[in-house]
């Protein structure tokens, strides 16, 4: 995962719940941090993704407190789910996850 200006690793995880929904974790691996959010994808194979997290002064900086992002993705002919937007301070995110299926 790609967040501007967030100085260290991020992991990311989906899980999807259904065809057309699913769960978005995120690890911030430095501060142990969780954040949690969810998917959603239309038979375009289009979508919108948002996360929320939990608020630490250890993030610094703008990443402290009310931290939030969404955005929009979509699944490429590979089947991962590529997710672009910004969080609530307009810094760039971008991420690639592949997208299990749902059965």
């Amino acid at each position: 995962m790609y967040w501007e200006n967030l100085p260290y690793p991020v992991i990311v995880s989906l899980q999807m719940n259904s065809k057309d929904s699913g769960v978005l974790k995120l690890d911030l691996h430095k501060t142990k941090d969780k954040c949690v959010g969810s998917v959603l994808i239309n038979k375009n194979n289009r979508g919108s993704w948002s996360f929320i997290c939990p608020d630490n002064k250890k993030r610094g900086r703008d990443f402290e407190k009310n931290l939030s992002a969404n955005g929009t993705l979509k699944i490429n002919n590979k089947n991962f789910v590529q997710g672009n937007g910004f969080d609530v301070n307009k810094n760039r995110i971008e991420f690639i996850a592949k997208k299990n299926i749902y059965e």
